[in-house]
């Protein structure tokens, strides 16, 4: 019998950050990230980002990789997965639930594990991902502590808590974490201590901090792409290069935009 994995599109970017963050240390962005200096270029000649691009490759070549061939297709990619027709799936903590029910009801049990990294190289951590929270700059004082007390009590600890037991979806205080712990709710739903160990043992660096840049939108469907081309045949440095190319010029535009 073959195994296959299955992965979800939108993942494909994280996936690079994780990479690189978790291979050589390497950022996804020049400057820190972005955070040293606002991020001129992306890092997508880099030796660590045709490390991933390669990984997938190489599963499609053996055959050990199944998708819908349509981007950002979750609820696609879980099927392939809930359906049995792979052992395997790369997605995100917020789907834990989802998939944990589709699981139930084919009769099985789900597991949940580490992302993977490559051999002989070091377990960084990762980038955490997922919506976030801002106050735009030159706004009236009043609008701007309206919005910041808006903000401390969606992301306040039994808030956040909150959040994560309906989504699934990572909380942002440490408070929050010691909460649910306390609470015993890792005992309920062990799976989503994996993604938590995971995130606290990251060990924090500009790569593992995230890439910081107003084109990220752009970049991630431009990095989708590049991979999808890859799937189907196209060389990885080929790939690669284009892509750099194409992400770079959205990066420039939005610079030039926005100073």
């Amino acid at each position: 019998m073959t195994t296959k994995c299955s992965n979800v599109k939108n993942a494909v970017q994280d996936a690079i950050e994780i990479e690189l963050s978790g291979t050589e240390g390497q950022t996804f962005l020049n400057n820190d990230n972005g955070r040293k200096g606002r991020a001129t270029e992306t890092n997508l000649d880099s030796k660590a980002a045709k490390n991933i691009f390669n990984f997938f490759k190489t599963l499609q070549d053996n055959k050990y990789y199944s998708y819908t061939g349509k981007i950002e297709d979750f609820d696609g990619s879980d099927a392939i997965f809930t359906n049995q027709k792979v052992v395997y799936h790369i997605t995100s903590t917020s789907k834990i639930g989802n998939n944990s029910d589709g699981a139930k009801r084919a009769g099985f049990e789900l597991g949940v594990g580490v992302l993977p990294i490559p051999n002989g190289t070091k377990r960084n951590g990762v980038v955490l991902g997922g919506a976030s929270l801002w106050i735009a700059k030159a706004i009236p004082k009043a609008k701007a502590e309206g919005a910041l007390d808006f903000a401390l009590y969606m992301t306040n600890t039994k808030n956040m808590a909150s959040w994560h037991k309906l989504t699934g979806y990572y909380p942002v205080r440490e408070s929050s974490i010691k909460l649910l712990r306390g609470e015993g709710w890792f005992t309920k739903a062990p799976l989503q201590l994996v993604a938590f160990n995971q995130q606290t043992n990251t060990i924090a660096s500009p790569a593992t901090a995230g890439a910081l840049t107003g084109a990220g939108p752009q970049t991630r469907k431009i990095v989708e792409e590049a991979w999808q081309k890859v799937l189907n045949g196209t060389p990885v440095d080929a790939a690669l290069k284009e892509a750099k190319t194409r992400a770079d010029a959205a990066l420039a535009e939005y610079n030039a935009n926005f100073k």
